[in-house]
């Protein structure tokens, strides 16, 4: 009798999960925040002016694409250490090259011609 009474609670049908197709596509969105990513390190690296809106972008992007992912998401311990080593590093990274020394490298110099 309590089995039969548990059981007339539980929802009827399996639950819902999202279709293949919408799970390819949402996939599909990260492609462009990791080639904005990918080009960003470059143009760090390199000292692109251009480079340090690039990366703000790409971080934003991401932001935005992981906000939207259908439903949790597990993960063991060493993965999440490395996803906040991952976002103290980015923090820091985007602190030096606005707030210090190292943003005048940044900066588009000027050709002068001696001659």
């Amino acid at each position: 009798m309590v089995v039969a009474s548990a059981a007339s609670r539980l929802p009827a049908g399996p639950a819902r999960c999202p279709s293949e197709s919408w799970r390819v596509g949402y996939q599909l969105l990260a492609i462009p925040g990791l080639i904005t990513g990918i080009v960003a390190l470059v143009g760090l690296y390199r000292f692109w002016p251009s480079a340090r809106w690039l990366s703000i972008a790409a971080w934003v992007y991401m932001l935005v694409w992981m906000s939207v992912s259908p439903g949790p998401v597990l993960s063991n311990a060493v993965v999440g250490a490395f996803s906040q080593c991952s976002t103290l590093l980015v923090g820091m990274v985007l602190a030096l090259i606005y707030f210090s020394p190292a943003a005048e490298w940044f900066q588009k110099k000027e050709l002068t011609h001696d001659g």
